[in-house]
């Protein structure tokens, strides 16, 4: 029997699979977009981390990673357009 969010576990690992693919390939070539890149795929995995604690009732670790990811997703956003 599989975990009633177990769609969002699996989005969760392949974000972070994918931000650590993207995230080695940006160190050894110097790629800034792609290190950009990954910390938005860190946010992206915080919010399924939310989403997930959000439906098994934990609404305020959920809060609380919904709030990291938007903080992530604006400071970078910042650092990036050079404000």
């Amino acid at each position: 029997m599989n975990h009633p969010f177990e769609k969002f576990m699996k989005l969760e690992l392949a974000a972070l699979g994918i931000v650590i693919l993207t995230s080695i390939i940006a160190i050894v070539k110097g790629f800034f977009l792609l290190l950009v890149i990954a910390v938005y795929g860190i946010a992206a995995s915080l919010i399924f981390d939310g989403m997930v604690a959000m439906y098994t009732h934990q609404q305020a670790h959920a809060l609380k990673q919904f709030s990291r990811a938007i903080l992530l997703f604006i400071i970078t956003t910042m650092l990036f357009i050079g404000i």
